[in-house]
């Protein structure tokens, strides 16, 4: 149950090894726990402390402790942490941009908005293509308020060639669309997720309703038209039924 559905009880074992047996417990042990305990929002720090102790050369453990005072202080990191925090190899970066992004899923379930899209943005100063954190980072700024960096960060979600990352981010978008219901740029960007996605149709139904909300809109008339070109619809019923439904939201 350590890395199962049910991580308090992977955590609670983890406790107990190190409480009983510190000198036995290896370091991966130590950097699970840490990434762990951010998630549930506990404090590892006193845990990595005697982990670095019996494991003094591993560079993750120090890293993890580092990020553990990060989601607890609230002060964003120095950028000589962020340079130094590159230089790991490809392995403990992961694990270092994931126990940040735990920290934000914690801080937004405790209603900590700021925190939590400052522990995702430094996550995606270490993996920018890290998929998780893009759409936590997405939904946090859009509850902030701050619309338009929010659709940025979907815009580079979706714009990553991956069907989860799609499926991500049309997830996200949705979202910002139910919080901002009149506003024309979520829609236009959840229209082009969905175009990203191979789905013009649903893609046409979402836009269409931002066309009547917004006939002038320049961003909206631009995926209109690819919708409408050639490019988009593979034969003729498709290419009807797409500007049926444009066209129909022009006729009301």
């Amino acid at each position: 149950y350590i890395t199962g559905e049910n991580p308090a009880a992977g955590l609670a074992y983890l406790e107990r090894a190190i409480a009983e047996t510190p000198h036995y417990v290896p370091a991966t042990a130590y950097a699970r726990y840490a990434t762990l305990a951010i998630a549930l929002g506990r404090d590892p720090v006193p845990s990595l402390q005697t982990a670095r102790q019996h494991h003094p050369a591993n560079a993750e453990l120090e890293a993890l402790q580092d990020v553990a005072i990060l989601c607890r202080d609230e002060k964003p990191p120095s950028d000589e942490w962020i340079r130094r925090i590159r230089s790991h190899d490809t392995q403990t970066l992961q694990v270092i941009a994931a126990a940040l992004n735990n920290g934000g899923i914690y801080q937004t379930h405790i209603g900590n908005l700021s925190q939590a899209a400052r522990l995702f943005a430094v996550s995606l100063q270490l993996l920018p293509d890290y998929p998780s954190a893009l759409s936590n980072l997405g939904n946090t700024l859009a509850f902030l308020g701050q619309t338009e960096q929010s659709l940025a960060v979907f815009e580079k979600l979706f714009g990553l060639d991956d069907a989860r990352t799609q499926a991500m981010s049309i997830s996200g978008l949705t979202e910002v669309v139910a919080t901002h219901p009149d506003a024309a740029y979520p829609r236009a960007y959840l229209a082009r997720a969905y175009l990203a996605q191979g789905d013009p149709e649903r893609a046409s139904d979402i836009l269409a309703i931002a066309l009547q909300q917004h006939p002038d809109e320049p961003a909206l008339q631009r995926v209109r038209d690819y919708l409408l070109s050639p490019a988009v619809a593979p034969n003729d019923s498709l290419a009807r039924a797409i500007r049926t439904r444009l066209l129909a939201g022009d006729e009301q």
